[in-house]
Parts: structure tokens; sequence; C-alpha cells
């Protein structure tokens, strides 16, 4: 621990987690229905080296570099239609954040993801694991407005990705998308632990796929790319008390 609230660290840890009750059961209706017995829990170890450090009084900024090792990692497999334990795999990047409150009404926050997520063994070895972005990152700014609102704006990035079951790398990856988010909340002083918002996700209603897979679709069963398209531009609003 040093000035202005700021630290460096170096956390050693272990990774378990036994697989969940809806990956280890398969239901189709159709006769095939079982218990998959042969799934194993995912282990690993988990290295972590990083600091968080306050530079003056309104911006404080934060890296950590990151080395996981798994085995056993779980997937779902499109072809068999059953989660399965993959090969050996490692994950390691950085994570990058900084903030700046560049007044008493205006604050902005930004954050980077860097990982190289791929095989370390078996017939994929060095390929890229499925669904794991390497480039991935936001930006934000919140405006404290009059009558007791606050307005945020935020734009989020996500890079490509390899289909899930697409273990050797073949086909086409799931495009990038960028998506704008903008919410505007209402915590009124004169009522102390209410908090009221309204959100636009995604404002500009962009098409985009965060989840496909690679399997035999019908009515052809080739083998091919299968999308799950995310929502277009969506409405929410809430309320809550804390007490």
């Amino acid at each position: 621990l040093f000035a202005n609230d700021s630290k460096v660290f170096a956390r050693l840890g272990t990774v378990y987690r036994y697989p969940f009750v809806d990956e280890q059961v398969f239901y189709s209706g159709f006769g095939m229905d079982h218990f998959n017995t042969n799934l194993q829990a995912e282990a690993g170890t988990d290295i972590q080296l990083g600091a968080d450090v306050g530079l003056g009084e309104s911006v404080r900024a934060g890296v950590t570099l990151f080395l996981m090792n798994m085995r056993d990692e779980i997937a779902y497999n499109p072809v068999t239609s059953d989660n399965e334990n993959m090969d050996k795999t490692r994950h390691s990047g950085a994570e990058a954040s900084v903030s700046w409150k560049a007044s008493r009404s205006v604050s902005v926050d930004a954050n980077y993801t860097y990982t190289e997520a791929f095989f370390d063994g078996g017939a994929n070895e060095g390929k890229d694991i499925p669904l794991v972005p390497r480039h991935a990152g936001a930006v934000g700014a919140t405006f404290v407005l009059p009558w007791d609102l606050s307005l945020r704006a935020a734009i989020s990035y996500t890079g490509d990705v390899y289909a899930g079951g697409d273990y050797a790398n073949e086909f086409d990856k799931l495009p990038a998308y960028t998506i704008v988010d903008m919410s505007l909340r209402y915590t009124p002083a004169k009522l102390e632990g209410v908090d009221m918002y309204v959100s636009i996700n995604n404002l500009f209603d962009e098409e985009y796929s965060s989840l496909g897979y690679v399997g035999y679709p019908p009515p052809d069963y080739v083998r091919q790319e299968v999308y799950y398209p995310s929502p277009g531009r969506s409405f929410r609003a809430g309320v809550s008390y804390r007490f």
C-alpha cells in the first residue's frame, strides 16, 4: 500500500468448478435422454499481478496481468449435443482501467481487456478457444444533472471470436460489434434509499451475434455456423428501495 489508497498486489489461487446440473443432463424428448456421468469438474491455477493507483485527486488507474491454466474446461459440443471436457487450456492477458472525475458533474471511465486463450494440448494445440474475444473494452461517461438526475452513456466493443465447437479454427469468426447504451437515473435526496432508472440498450439497433456454434442444422444437415441473434434496441425501467 502507498499514497492515495494505491496498491500493488500478487495473487496465486486454484480454480475448481463442479458441473452444473443442466450441464450434466441431456434432454431432447426423442428417446436419447441421459445423464452425462463422464463430465469432470473444471480445475486449474490462477496467477495475477497488478497495481491500482490514484493519480492526484481525480484520476485512478489500474492494470492486472493474469495467467490461468485450466484442465477439463467444460464446453458445449453442438455435434453431440452434449457438454464435454476440453483438452488443457491457457488464458493469459491483461486488464486495464482508468477513471477520471473531470468535475463535480462529469466523470469518465474506460476499461480494456486483452486475452490470449488457446488449447495447451491435444489435437488442437495452439488453436484459439472458441467464443473468447481477444479484444474487449468500454468507455463511459456520467453526467450529474439538476433535480437529482444523472445521465450515463457507454460504448462497448467486443472483438471477433470463433464459433463454439470450432476447435480447429476452420470457419469464419463471428464479427466484432460495438454497442451504445444510455440510461437516466433519479435518486431523490428527500427519499433516501429510492433509486429509479430508465435505459435504452443497443441505442442504434446494431445487428450482431455474441453466440454461435458449428453444427448440422436442418433441413440440409450440412456442417455450418449457426448464429443466435442478440436483441436489437430495447428499453428497461426499474425502481429499488434500499433500507
